[in-house]
Parts: C-alpha cells; sequence; structure tokens
C-alpha cells in the first residue's frame, strides 16, 4: 500500500487514555465495593485494548521514533503486566511458527495425548494462557535458562518460542519485569489497593484476554504466513481491538499499522462472524489432515520471503 504511515499521535492518544482509565479502575473498585463488579468489567475489556496497543509495539508499529515505541511497549506491558522484550521475542516466533506443529492447538494427530491436548485447548479457553505467560516471566527472571531445560524442550509448543534469548535480551528482560515489580508494589502501597481485589481484577481480564487469543487462528489452514482468517465484528469492537479481528491481514503484512488492515481487505466482509467463531472453539481440537508447514527463519520473516503469493488471496 502506498502512502502507509504509523498513526503516532493517534497510538500515543489511545496509550494515554488506557494506562490511567486501567489504574483508575483498579483504584475505584478497591474504594468502592459498590462500583467493584464494574470496574472489574471496565478492566477487562480495557485490558483488551492494552494487548492491542502492546502488539502494535511488539511490530514497532506503536510509534515511529525506536525509543519511544520501546517505552510505549514497556508502558503498555506494566498493565498486562507483562516483559516487553518478552513480549517482543514470543509474538515474532509466533509469526515463524504459525501453524506448525509448535502452535498446532486446535488440531492433534492418532499419537498426540488426548487427554494434554483437550486440557491444553480448554484451560485457554478458561483462562490459563494469561497466568502461564505472568508465571513465565517470572520464571525467565529468575532463571533465564529454563527455555532450555528438558522440561520445556520436551513440549512441542515450548521449544522455539524463547530459542533466541541472548545476554542482552536477558538483560532487558530483567530491568523491566523489575520495573513492574517496582510499579506495583508502589501502587499497592500508595492506594492500599487489595492483594485480592487485584487478583479478581486480572482474573476477569485474563480469562477475556486468554479465551481470544487463538479465536482468529482456530481451524484455519495450515500455513505459515497465511494461517489465520478475518472474522466479522461491529465496529466498535473492531476500534477497541485495534483492528485485531482482521488478523488474515495483520499475518500476510504484520509490518502494516492498525489503521490499514481492513483497507488491505479491499473492505471485504469476512465470512465468519466473531461470536461464531468463538461458539465453534468450544467443540474442542479436531483431528488433523493437513501436511505440518515448516516454521520459517527469523530473516525469512523480516524479508516477507514467499508471503506476496497469499496476499491475492479470498477472505475467510
Amino acid at each position: 500500500m502506498e502512502n502507509v504511515r504509523i498513526p503516532n499521535k493517534l497510538n500515543l492518544l489511545i496509550t494515554l487514555i488506557n494506562f490511567p482509565l486501567s489504574l483508575t479502575a483498579i483504584v475505584v473498585g478497591n474504594l468502592n465495593p459498590n462500583y467493584l463488579p464494574l470496574c472489574i468489567l471496565l478492566f477487562a475489556f480495557l485490558h483488551l485494548n492494552n494487548y492491542a496497543i502492546l502488539h502494535e509495539a511488539t511490530h514497532s508499529n506503536l510509534n515511529s521514533t525506536k525509543q519511544l515505541n520501546y517505552w510505549l511497549g514497556v508502558l503498555t506491558g506494566i498493565i498486562f503486566p507483562t516483559s516487553f522484550s518478552i513480549a517482543t521475542l514470543t509474538h515474532t516466533k509466533h509469526h515463524c511458527c504459525n501453524r506448525t506443529d509448535h502452535e498446532m492447538f486446535d488440531y492433534y494427530y492418532p499419537s498426540d495425548n488426548l487427554f494434554f491436548k483437550f486440557g491444553q485447548w480448554y484451560s485457554v479457553l478458561l483462562g490459563g494462557f494469561w497466568p502461564v505467560a505472568i508465571l513465565g516471566n517470572l520464571i525467565i527472571f529468575i532463571y533465564p535458562n529454563f527455555p532450555k531445560s528438558k522440561l520445556i524442550q520436551n513440549i512441542r509448543s515450548g521449544q522455539r518460542m524463547l530459542e533466541d534469548l541472548n545476554s542482552e535480551i536477558i538483560t532487558r528482560i530483567r530491568f523491566e519485569i523489575l520495573f513492574i515489580i517496582c510499579f506495583w508494589a508502589f501502587m499497592i502501597h500508595f492506594f492500599n489497593i487489595s492483594i485480592w481485589t487485584l487478583l479478581l481484577f486480572y482474573l476477569a481480564a485474563g480469562f477475556n484476554w486468554s479465551t481470544r487469543q487463538y479465536i482468529t487462528h482456530a481451524y484455519s489452514k495450515r500455513d505459515v504466513w497465511a494461517g489465520a482468517i478475518n472474522l466479522r465484528t461491529n465496529f466498535l469492537h473492531e476500534i477497541f481491538l485495534l483492528y485485531g479481528n482482521w488478523d488474515l491481514q495483520h499475518h500476510l503484512h504484520p509490518n502494516l499499522p492498525w489503521i490499514y488492515l481492513k483497507k488491505s481487505a479491499r473492505n471485504k466482509k469476512p465470512k465468519t462472524s466473531y461470536l461464531r467463531q468463538y461458539i465453534k472453539m468450544w467443540k474442542g481440537p479436531r483431528k488433523n489432515y493437513e501436511t505440518a508447514p515448516k516454521p520459517i527463519s527469523l530473516k525469512e520473516y523480516f524479508n516477507g520471503d514467499k508471503r506476496e503469493r497469499h496476499s491475492s488471496q479470498n477472505i475467510n
């Protein structure tokens, strides 16, 4: 697309609205039990928007200035909470391993342990993805070599996500996680936030986020570039997700800022609705009949090798 620009001012505005509003919801809900359910609901949906902002930062699309993009990513990481460097690394590897055996959660082979596969699938739908991500941050903060341990290497989905960790990235990760810990320690102390109340906020937010993390990939074709679908939803929901429902367009054009994703599909309406796809996911994993694609290298990903041949395909 021509004249593509990162919407710096708009992205900054969205970030600077979401961050204080998220914190305000927690503080108000903690101080006023009558408003607690409403504040928790608000925070749970702000959490989706916060992740959409964080996602833009992982692609260096939140701000055209590299340093500002980094610090805005760190800021949104505080709310999640996650190290921005971990989020960037794992999300980049997601693009490299998309729909390969390392990210095949919705299908199973005859040789797979079905108890594990179904347990893994429904744990995501029941909110289990978020606490695993948080626990992963803490473990890497304490024990950076954990991704190389036999436990992780024996898990198909965990083998590649953090294989590119090096000393420089680990230093940034530790700084970012320490910053997050200090920030929340200050918030809890200064505003006298109950740990149990904070946990309620994040249980709701984690459930809301986790249930939606695989919705645009479930049952899509097994292709690294084109293994995603665009989902039909209302305009307000689209804006809240920063067009995250147009995920096929995002995977075909990962460097495209969010405001151009819908336009890149030439405004064709997706066939599948967001709600119908969500309901379909509760039916569980299916038996796999497709050939598994191989992961691509970081070089192939950043060069966009073999991506363009998918760009003119029909919208799902």
